[in-house]
């Protein structure tokens, strides 16, 4: 998911909370025009894959979310061999 900080009606770090309580495992990239220092450390140590902030490299961006995916991939493979074993 590539999510930003400052949204019309939400906060990114609260959906980004709101992501984990609920157990999910989808992995974030954050993108962000308006982003701190503190909102960067807080959103990575939640567990962010990367935080780029705009205008972003279309490179940069392009490699976060090729990684988000990649390790997706390893994840469900995992997730797959233990519910077979």
């Amino acid at each position: 998911m590539v999510l930003d900080l400052a949204l019309s009606d939400a906060d990114g770090l609260a959906i980004q909370q709101e992501i984990c309580d609920r157990g999910l495992t989808l992995l974030v990239v954050f993108l962000s025009g308006c982003a701190t220092v503190p909102a960067s450390v807080r959103a990575r140590k939640a567990g962010a894959l990367d935080f780029l902030t705009k205008p972003a490299d279309f490179f940069a961006l392009l490699t976060a979310v090729g990684a988000g995916i990649a390790l997706d991939l390893v994840r469900r493979a995992e997730a797959t061999e233990q519910s077979r074993l």
